[in-house]
């Protein structure tokens, strides 16, 4: 009978002697130059009783910290570039909330279908929100952008912000111009971007519920191209007379494009289609000023807002001028918001 096999442990990886001495003779080298700073510093305090040692102890002391440091932002901007790599690959995998919507032409169905889906996609936008912005300070304004061209040819745009209105009265004054905003798009697009001009196609009553449906075109001034988007937006408001002031109610609104829809059905031979996947939270936060009496001075309503937008390269022939403008006017619809808001918390007198 054969006696089993003694398996042994598997050997840890060290590091070789060579290795570990090389490290060890750069440290000393460190040790060694400060030293000798230390001591030439000695050496003058001797001949010169006003010279100062501790300023060039102090120096060299920086030198090294800086060093370090030089080092530290060498390898954080390999981690960028590592990022931006990781970023590219999502992005032509698909946005991080999207969900296919196909909406038929029967009413009750459209309404069932989009019923159906607003829990959980303004569930699912909340917590992306709230892992996106979770090392944050809601009480620092903040804004990234990121644009890149995937290997289809697609062009997609990526925003993040997080920007702050003091002096108003909620969280709930704030959410409602941003559902105003939406409900009537088209019109504040058209009068604050001279880049475009932009009409509503579905003209009927889409708002039902937390539910609004924008079909939009958008047609560029200078060149005359044409740009479609179809987009669904689910948006809740929750508030609590028991809480306290700052943590009483925050509103969400999460935007999701259509992939098919038999009413206003996508025209590829004639316009470029824009996607537009995103999430905007608007939430009061209590922020800290030792000068202010009243715990309601502190107050400051945060609005954190991302959004992705996709311009699919058209089927039909363009020009690249006329890319280059559509590419330029993507993302201005979130500058007409900001605008906007201001504008309406601050209208001139």
């Amino acid at each position: 009978m054969t006696q089993p096999k003694h398996k042994y442990p598997k050997r840890k990886h060290r590091k070789g002697t060579h290795t570990l001495r090389k490290e060890e003779k750069e440290r000393l080298l460190k040790e060694m130059e400060i030293l000798q700073q230390e001591m030439e510093a000695l050496k003058k305090k001797a001949v010169d009783p006003s010279f100062q040692v501790d300023q060039l102890m102090r120096k060299s002391q920086r030198q090294v910290l800086q060093e370090g440091l030089q080092g530290h932002q060498e390898t954080f901007c390999k981690a960028l570039s590592i990022m931006s790599d990781y970023t590219l690959c999502n992005v032509q995998a698909g946005a991080p909330l999207q969900e296919k919507i196909f909406l038929k032409k029967d009413p009750a169905s459209r309404y069932e279908t989009l019923q159906a889906m607003k829990a959980g996609k303004l569930k699912t936008a909340e917590n992306f929100l709230r892992a996106r912005r979770s090392n944050l300070d809601p009480s620092k304004s903040l804004t990234e952008n990121q644009r890149y061209e995937t290997e289809s040819g697609n062009f997609t745009s990526a925003h993040f912000s997080i920007t702050q209105f003091e002096g108003v009265r909620s969280a709930k004054q704030i959410f409602d111009l941003v559902i105003f905003y939406f409900n009537n798009m088209e019109i504040s697009v058209s009068e604050k971007l001279d880049s475009l001009v932009t009409v509503r196609e579905n003209d009927d009553d889409s708002t039902i519920e937390g539910i609004t449906q924008n079909c939009l075109v958008s047609t560029t001034t200078k060149t005359g191209k044409k740009m479609e988007s179809k987009t669904i937006m689910f948006s809740s408001y929750c508030e609590r007379d028991d809480m306290p002031a700052a943590d009483r109610g925050y509103g969400i609104v999460a935007s999701e494009f259509i992939d098919n829809d038999e009413c206003y059905p996508y025209h590829p031979n004639e316009r470029v289609r824009k996607d537009v996947s995103g999430v905007i939270e608007v939430r009061a936060f209590n922020c800290q000023d030792r000068h202010s009496a009243s715990a309601d001075d502190n107050i400051v309503v945060v609005m954190t807002r991302w959004v992705q937008n996709t311009l699919h390269r058209p089927a039909f022939p363009m020009e690249a001028e006329g890319w280059r403008e559509l590419r330029h006017s993507m993302d201005t619809w979130g500058l007409s918001l900001h605008r906007t808001l201001l504008e309406s918390l601050h209208p001139q007198s």
